[in-house]
């Protein structure tokens, strides 16, 4: 999956960040044990472990999630995210 996502249209940010971005977003999905809402992930987007520090402005992604990371993740209307099928995560 993430070697499709480095395919993607490039025009849509750098594409190593990207891919980062997906991977993490990818193993929050796998290895929670419930569905999680957007502002949970962006949340979790935003931490820097390296720096030690919180930027929600800063490091929330500006792609829509379902965008980022494909047709492997559904985003309902409620904002829960989850993977498409229950499958997809094993």
């Amino acid at each position: 999956m993430l070697v499709r996502i480095g395919k993607a249209d490039s025009k849509r940010g750098p594409l190593e960040k990207r891919v980062r971005r997906a991977n993490l977003v990818l193993q929050l999905l796998t290895t929670a044990s419930r569905a999680l809402y957007v502002h949970e992930i962006q949340g979790a987007l935003a931490i820097n472990l390296e720096e030690q520090n919180v930027d929600f402005e800063g490091r929330h992604s500006r792609l829509p999630l379902d965008d980022l990371c494909g047709p492997i993740i559904q985003v309902h209307q409620t904002d829960l995210v989850e993977m498409i099928h229950p499958t997809a995560k094993e």
